[in-house]
């Protein structure tokens, strides 16, 4: 009986000793000028398979008027030739200017990975590239991949949600 009662209260000290998982930190990148912006273009990237300071990254691209083009870089400066160049393109149609449809097409080139051979960083990226046509203000789930964790059990790992604000 002795055994045991020290064995539960073993049991309950090891049981208020749980492991919390860290959540990837939210890397938020800015395109643009927010003070003289009329909308936002906004991208909520997530994706598990990416290092962990990589995983989860927020992309808001400011737009000062429709149509609008933007070219920009989704990593370091200094690694401006290694495939991290990313657009955006958002119009709305000529024919229904009162739409709350707006397009947008991108071309994005989130980073997942920095790695180091022969002495050179090289970036490996994860390219997106679409056209959708979303609402204001409501956001849209514009691409996804799931898979099966050693349970059996379906997980999403890698989305991407758009909004125009």
């Amino acid at each position: 009986m002795k055994k045991m009662a020290l064995s539960l209260i073993a049991l309950m000290g090891l049981a208020g000793c749980t492991s919390t998982m860290k959540e990837p930190p939210l890397t938020l990148i800015e395109v643009g000028s927010k003070a003289n912006a009329q909308a936002a273009i906004e991208f909520d990237y997530n994706n598990q398979m990416a290092d962990f300071e990589y995983q989860r990254q927020k992309l808001v691209v400011y737009i000062n008027a429709l149509p609008e083009q933007r070219e920009f870089q989704l990593c370091d400066p200094s690694l401006e030739d290694t495939g991290c160049k990313s657009a955006i393109s958002a119009w709305q149609n000529a024919l229904k200017p009162d739409s709350t449809r707006v397009w947008v097409r991108y071309d994005l080139n989130f980073m997942m990975q920095m790695a180091k051979e022969s002495g050179v960083r090289l970036p490996k990226m994860n390219g997106l590239q679409s056209q959708v046509a979303v609402d204001w203000g409501v956001p849209e789930q514009v691409s996804g991949q799931t898979r099966y964790d050693e349970t059996g059990e379906m997980v999403q790992h890698i989305w991407t949600h758009l909004r125009m604000q």
